[in-house]
């Protein structure tokens, strides 16, 4: 056994196995995926409905590591979209690992914007923003222009908390032309809002005149009641507009109050009623506001303090204004330390985006290397199999020829070894042959010399098989031409001169013996045993007539004439019967 042999079993084995793995994680589950299908469908709609069916799903029936990412990335969106923030990467690290490897543009995109959304929950801003600068560069490759409008808002945030406001204005406008295009009227003004809040900031009237005439025009096409937009009105009216003017914005704005809007409208309206001087309508407005975040708190405090302190309540006014000093602080603290860490992480985040795109570059270019070696190794390698191949071809056509001359000096070779094969097994036949004809020369004579008593047309009949005899063993003893015919001849009638022999030693019998011929032929004997009887009468024994005859039925002719001659098995000699039985004859 060899080497192939000993581990071939072994291999084919380890091969099956690793076939079954590999296997194992490509098939997908159809159920599984309609399901997910479903719940991607439902996603924008009925968010909670998806989620339902999310839920449904068994981790364990995933098989493949494409399901679990596709899973953790539909779960992740849905906990996004009904409002459940998270800030564990738990969840999503599937996708992450997948995805960003492996993904397409849109399924990488989708998983950098809610991996952001979990830094953005964790208050990891600098992180949140990696993963959105990453997302961005996408553009010009996804179609998922829904996330990508997305991500433009999510960013924009990180850049009003460092105050950053060209930049949050630049990402306001962008999401705005992407909503605009998907016809999502309220994202839409919102991002419009956002824009006209950051020229505000920077006190850029002209612009902010133009988005709000813009505002306006959105406002007549689909109605009033987008709340950042009427942030954004009531700001602007404190800002640009005569004080009659704002107050009567505001009590239009009063009397059209909905019950649903946010703590932040009633906080503005008490904002704008408490800079007109209007503290009555101000405290009104600051009674219904419930829980707010920091920021909207500290203008909270700042208007209630002065109330109070108008109203006479100075204990009241001061402890207000030594929370609103406290959480100022704070707020500023937290902004300040934000803004050193900005600085320095956007210039790493810089580096980080040109070293990622010098290290594509440096990717590209080697692969290009890599795929110009090849080529150039494989013009190589087929210029020398070329020659090679001329040179097997060559060396093919003389062992070509080399294997016809053998085959030819095998094939003369091997018709001299059949030549003298079959004279072998000539001279051998010849000689067995010779040897038969000796045999029976050797037993006619003596029958010649011994049996006195045999007549003299009998003993003519015998002479004439003598000379025949010898004539056939003097052509195959020697190689003297006067024999030859009479050889070939015997030869070839070899049986029929022994029939004829019997033939005429019958026949004698007939002339000399006619009654006791007649006799056996009424006692039923055939020809063939009419001439088992004639040699038995010159005096053969069974066994020498069984030799000379070469037949396999000797016995059975022997024991057949002897029940119809009416002998037993157990009476005298057949021979020594019939001889007795011819003397009664003569």
């Amino acid at each position: 056994m060899n080497i192939k042999q000993i581990f071939a079993t072994p291999l084919r084995t380890l091969l099956c196995c690793v076939s079954a793995i590999l296997l194992s994680g490509c098939f997908s589950s159809p159920k599984e995926n309609a399901r997910m299908d479903r719940a991607e469908s439902l996603m924008e709609s009925a968010p909670d409905s998806a989620m339902t069916i999310l839920d449904s799903i068994s981790l364990g029936s995933l098989s493949s590591q494409k399901d679990r990412s596709r899973y953790a990335l539909l779960k992740s969106m849905a906990l996004d979209k009904n409002y459940i923030d998270a800030t564990s990467f738990d969840l999503l690290q599937p996708a992450i690992d997948y995805y960003l490897k492996k993904g397409s543009p849109d399924e990488k995109l989708r998983t950098l914007y809610y991996q952001g959304r979990i830094y953005q929950n964790r208050e990891e801003d600098e992180e949140a923003m990696k993963s959105y600068v990453k997302g961005i560069e996408l553009a010009n490759s996804i179609s998922d222009s829904l996330t990508l409008g997305r991500m433009y808002v999510a960013q924009k945030f990180l850049f009003e908390k460092q105050g950053m406001y060209a930049e949050y204005i630049q990402n306001s406008l962008k999401a705005y032309a992407i909503f605009s295009d998907l016809g999502n009227s309220d994202i839409m003004m919102t991002c419009l809002a956002s824009a006209i809040n950051g020229n505000m900031y920077l006190d850029n009237k002209e612009q902010a005149d133009s988005l709000m005439k813009i505002a306006t025009i959105l406002e007549s096409k689909y109605g009033e009641g987008n709340q950042p937009l009427l942030h954004s009105k009531i700001i602007y009216a404190l800002d640009y507009s005569l004080n009659e003017d704002t107050e009567a914005f505001l009590d239009s704005i009063m009397d059209n109050m909905s019950h649903d809007w946010d703590d932040v409208i009633y906080l503005d309206i008490a904002y704008g009623y408490d800079r007109l001087g209007q503290y009555k309508k101000a405290i009104e407005n600051l009674n219904k506001i419930g829980e707010i975040d920091k920021e909207s708190r500290l203008k909270y405090l700042s208007i209630k303090y002065e109330i109070e302190e108008l109203g006479g309540d100075y204990y009241e006014s001061l402890q207000t204004l030594k929370n609103y000093i406290q959480l100022s602080d704070s707020v500023n603290n937290k902004t300040f330390s934000q803004e050193i860490a900005s600085v320095e992480k956007n210039y790493a985040l810089e580096k980080e985006v040109l070293s990622e795109k010098n290290d594509r570059r440096m990717i590209l270019l080697t692969g290009i290397c890599i795929l110009l070696f090849f080529c150039i190794s494989l013009i190589l390698v087929l210029y020398w199999l070329r020659g090679s191949k001329l040179k097997n071809q060559i060396l093919k056509e003389d062992n070509m020829r080399l294997e016809i001359e053998t085959l030819r000096l095998k094939e003369e070779n091997s018709k001299n070894e059949l030549d003298r094969l079959n004279n072998i097994i000539e001279s051998n036949k010849l000689r067995e042959q010779i040897t038969k004809l000796e045999s029976e020369r050797d037993g006619l004579s003596e029958i010649l010399s011994d049996q006195r008593r045999l007549s003299d047309s009998v003993r003519k009949v015998l002479r004439e098989r003598l000379e025949l005899l010898n004539g056939l063993l003097a052509a195959g003893i020697t190689s003297n031409d006067k024999y030859s015919k009479s050889y070939r001849k015997l030869e070839n009638d070899f049986k029929n001169n022994k029939e004829y022999f019997l033939k005429n030693l019958r026949n004698t019998f007939e002339l000399e013996n006619p009654e006791f011929m007649a006799h056996l032929r009424e006692c039923g004997l055939t020809e063939v045993e009419l001439n088992y009887v004639c040699l038995y009468a010159l005096g053969l024994r069974a066994k020498e007539i069984g030799d000379y005859l070469k037949t396999s039925r000797h016995y059975i002719i022997s024991s057949e004439i002897r029940s119809k001659l009416g002998l037993s098995q157990n009476e005298e000699n057949l021979g020594s019967y019939i001889q007795s039985q011819i003397k009664k004859y003569i």
